[in-house]
């Protein structure tokens, strides 16, 4: 018999491909003297 001891595990998804492109558009701002947001956030999901 096997007994659940802990909670269940879940997997989290993050956006990597959206993280990428928003920091790729920050990094452009930063070299052409512009200012730049200083939080952002990407949304994850819960699986």
């Amino acid at each position: 018999m096997t007994q659940i001891v802990s909670p269940v595990i879940q997997t989290v998804s993050y956006n990597y491909f959206e993280a990428g492109k928003q920091a790729l558009k920050e990094i452009n701002q930063l070299l052409k003297g512009e200012q730049t947001t200083l939080k952002i956030k990407i949304p994850i999901k819960l699986n």
